[in-house]
């Protein structure tokens, strides 16, 4: 993976370094009140109702994956990696570091890998993780020395440990080692394994104050997304509602449609569930395509649009909902499962087709042999958990 670009001045005035995790606050609707956004969403029906959208549902089409990433190309980080640089360079400079140890504790459904990129792009050492089936075994494997030179990264903490009576004994002698390290260790962990590894093993008495990047609200969002499209000169982006300009912004740079505003919100701040939402929201008008102009066409005769639908609603499989929910909730915890390590970790849920039926429903996807929930899906799926009375993260 080649190093990233050093940022211009405008761009790292723009960086954000990351924060205390407990100071971490999601993205509020626009309305900012649960009873303002179920009038809201009347509002939408009623309209839709009386007047219809700007642009037929039926008239789009999905946009090809060619044209995805012209004008939203991955990574799905955004500027993170330049972020956890701004955050760590004086600690990682530093002869004796103070703490030795920096926690980041990252939402699920990172595809991209935020921690790993950032060691292979600065050269530190990663701690590979062992196989899940030998965190069960009679003998675990043994905790590979800590007294490297330089700093040492363990980017996933969650894959170090099996929710099972024998998975949680390999984790424990990992993190006494980081505790007794004296030099540089950094550490990344899922959310919800942090969460668990904390009321299990009271893991927060050892390690240092997690911290987490700053929210990805409205106007980061337009940032970033303006970035992206800068590829392809010309594209605009408009709502299929109202034909509003969604990049848009004013004096302050602060988007002038509120749709960002509620991407944020919806994906709870998180710039990997923001990205695919706003690449599953994108479509092409195949009518202006064939005519090279629409009358509804809101921008100049040389723009290219591309239409933005509002997010579909996920629903769970009608059937066996509280074993559908189990097996997301270990999925969250673990980041992905194999069927023998889930059938290992949830016993109670046996031989059942609740993993083919998220599948097809959009909650989770396969690669191989292993399980996972989909980033598109993930505020749904933490919705659905907390309602149930889930502990989350």
């Amino acid at each position: 993976m080649s190093a990233p670009e050093k940022p211009s001045r405008a761009e790292a005035e723009a960086l954000c370094p990351f924060q205390p995790l407990e100071k971490y606050e999601r993205p509020l609707m626009p309305a900012q009140q649960s009873v303002r956004l179920f009038f809201t969403r009347l509002w939408q029906m009623l309209r839709r109702a009386e007047g219809g959208p700007f642009v037929a549902e039926a008239q789009l089409k999905g946009t090809r994956l060619r044209k995805l990433d012209a004008v939203a190309a991955p990574p799905s980080c955004g500027p993170l990696l330049d972020e956890l640089e701004l955050t760590v360079a004086d600690w990682v400079a530093a002869g004796s570091p103070t703490p030795r140890t920096r926690l980041f504790v990252l939402p699920p459904c990172d595809d991209f890998g935020v921690i790993e990129a950032w060691a292979e792009n600065k050269g530190h050492p990663v701690l590979e993780a062992p196989t899940r089936d030998s965190l069960v075994s009679a003998a675990p494997p043994v905790v590979p020395e800590l007294d490297a030179e330089g700093v040492i990264v363990i980017p996933r903490l969650e894959r170090w440990f099996l929710r099972h009576r024998n998975g949680l004994t390999l984790v424990r002698s990992l993190l006494a080692a980081i505790e007794a390290r004296r030099g540089h260790c950094l550490v990344g962990c899922n959310s919800w394994a942090w969460a668990f590894l904390k009321h299990t093993l009271g893991a927060n008495l050892l390690m240092p104050e997690p911290l987490i990047f700053q929210r990805f609200d409205g106007p980061r969002l337009r940032r970033w997304f303006t970035e992206l499209a800068e590829a392809e000169a010309g594209t605009a982006f408009r709502l299929s509602r109202n034909g509003a300009d969604v990049l848009a912004a004013d004096a302050k740079g602060k988007p002038e449609d509120d749709y960002l505003e509620k991407l944020g919100a919806q994906s709870l701040g998180i710039p990997w569930v923001a990205w695919r939402m706003w690449r599953a929201s994108l479509r092409t008008d195949e009518e202006e395509k064939r005519e090279n102009g629409d009358k509804k066409k809101a921008g100049g005769p040389g723009e290219r649009t591309l239409w933005v639908m509002d997010a579909p609603e996920l629903s769970l499989p009608a059937d066996h909902q509280q074993n559908a929910l189990l097996v997301l909730h270990a999925l969250l915890i673990h980041d992905r499962l194999t069927a023998e390590e889930l059938s290992q970790v949830l016993p109670v849920v046996g031989e059942t087709f609740i993993v083919a039926a998220l599948d097809a429903a959009g909650f989770v996807e396969q690669t191989g042999p292993e399980i996972r929930c989909r980033a598109l899906a993930y505020p749904a799926i933490r919705r659905e958990l907390f309602a149930a009375g889930f502990p989350t993260d």
